[in-house]
């Protein structure tokens, strides 16, 4: 944890997903957001990953092949970021390992 220039507080969660469906990488916080300020996954093989605050995409389906990685650079402003109390959740369309690990604030 850290703090910033817009004085939120940062937080980390890891990426482990194995199974294809719905796949919530950080729970749902009531009355807040969860702002994603960078993010890195490298996927073990093909696979179609969508980004979704609870049930809405925040992200269009994004195709990978095998050991094909998503780098995003620290964004104070955020690249994604869900409705108030909302899980950010992960979608995926096969069964193989997505590992990595997302930074975010609570706002």
């Amino acid at each position: 944890m850290s703090n910033t220039p817009f004085g939120y507080q940062s937080f980390s969660a890891k990426i482990a997903i194995t199974a294809a469906g719905n796949n919530t990488v950080v729970a749902a916080v009531a009355g807040m957001s969860i702002r994603v300020i960078s993010l890195y996954f490298i996927s073990s093989n093909t696979n179609t990953v969508t980004i979704k605050s609870g049930t809405t995409d925040l992200s269009g389906a994004m195709d990978y092949t095998s050991q094909e990685k998503m780098k995003l650079d620290r964004n104070d402003y955020g690249w994604v970021q869900t409705k108030s109390g909302e899980a950010l959740i992960f979608t995926t369309t096969k069964s193989v390992n997505l590992s990595g690990f997302l930074t975010y604030f609570l706002v």
